[in-house]
């Protein structure tokens, strides 16, 4: 249980930085912001939408925080009661710390969060490093899941070796390097430039995992046996979508997927596809 890393930003300057503009960026949301504490480290969350509504779990990517789910929160909060977790040891407001991905510590932090909010039934959406969060989650514990939606996720096939070599190379660099934002991650996607300059400075300032992250075995995935909603670009240069796809389908019975032309790793306007799955027959 002991973490792998309990700081993950290069300078206390740059986390000020950092959670300095995120924080503004949260006071313009309507939601509530509260804390959990588990014995695996503080957690922020973000909660929005009527109690008596279905429960719904967004976690957000790698080098990222829940303010990238602005437009999300906005929507889904209409019909659903949404939670936006800041995941731990990343570039949010909960505790730096950071575990072993092959263990089993990031289940059971999901878990002690989700019972403290007294949830026993959720959607989960997660985006990357936030959908193989889900995916930890959800082959653990499935009986906690309704739903499940997974943006460019990591775990179903392995890392690009490239891409992992070329984080890696980033991130040895000095902490004040300028290099522009590297735009093969997204593809053709329209993202706004205060949102590519916010990504930028977490880039400049935080410290991402860069060890490719383990692959799910078939065992686990055969455990998916909620609906499973899979959405990709298919410039994604993280991962083989079409493999990904390809066994996602293979291995799980209630599984759809979109693999979106022009686009890259980063995607917008997910909800075109995710909220006509989650009104499905089910629950909602």
């Amino acid at each position: 249980m002991k973490p792998i890393q309990t700081k993950v930003f290069k300078t206390p300057e740059g986390k000020e930085r950092v959670l300095s503009i995120y924080n503004q960026i949260l006071d313009q949301f309507p939601a509530e912001k509260r804390y959990a504490d588990t014995i695996y480290g503080k957690t922020f969350i973000l909660e929005c939408g009527l109690p008596e509504n279905p429960p719904l779990l967004l976690l957000h990517g790698s080098c990222s925080n829940s303010a990238f789910w602005a437009a999300e929160i906005s929507a889904l909060s209409k019909a659903y009661h949404v939670f936006a977790i800041d995941i731990i040891g990343e570039a949010g407001n909960s505790e730096e710390n950071r575990y072993d991905p092959s263990a089993d510590e990031y289940a059971l932090w999901l878990k002690e969060v989700l019972d403290q909010l007294q949830i026993c039934r959720v959607i989960i959406m997660g985006n990357s490093f936030g959908a193989w969060m889900a995916l930890k989650f959800s082959t653990g514990f499935p009986e906690y899941v309704a739903k499940l939606i997974l943006i460019s996720p990591s775990g179903i096939t392995p890392i690009r070796q490239e891409f992992i070599s070329k984080s890696a190379e980033y991130v040895s660099r000095d902490k004040n390097n300028s290099e522009p934002f590297d735009d093969s991650i997204i593809g053709e996607s329209d993202i706004p430039q205060k949102a590519k300059d916010f990504i930028m400075l977490i880039v400049q300032n935080f410290i991402p995992m860069t060890d490719a992250l383990p692959v799910f075995a078939d065992r686990l995935l055969q455990r998916l046996t909620m609906p499973v909603l899979l959405i990709t670009g298919e410039n994604d240069v993280t991962i083989d979508v079409h493999e990904t796809a390809r066994r996602l389908a293979a291995l799980t019975p209630m599984s759809e997927t979109h693999i979106l032309q022009g686009c890259g790793h980063i995607l917008t306007n997910v909800l075109d596809i995710a909220a006509p799955f989650l009104e499905k027959e089910g629950f909602r």
